[in-house]
């Protein structure tokens, strides 16, 4: 089973606040890039979409891609 892999072969699940900074600083324009502390804040107050595992801050980059650049409904 693939739980891990989305199309492409891109391994999906993100494990940590720095994997997770990196990833959405991979999404953004240099001069737009976000901290640590950023996404830690990001988390505290649930505007992107995270789980824990015990202590363990982990994100999908497919959610993270989805909520932060969203695609309008075709209409």
């Amino acid at each position: 089973m693939q739980h891990d892999i989305v199309s492409g072969g891109d391994r999906d699940l993100l494990l940590g606040a720095a994997a997770i900074t990196d990833f959405i600083n991979s999404l953004l324009d240099a001069d737009t890039q976000v901290t640590k502390q950023v996404v830690y804040v990001w988390i505290a107050r649930e505007h992107i979409p995270v789980k824990r595992i015990g202590a363990r801050i982990i994100a999908s980059k497919a959610a993270l891609r989805r909520h932060l650049f969203p695609v309008p409904p075709a209409g």
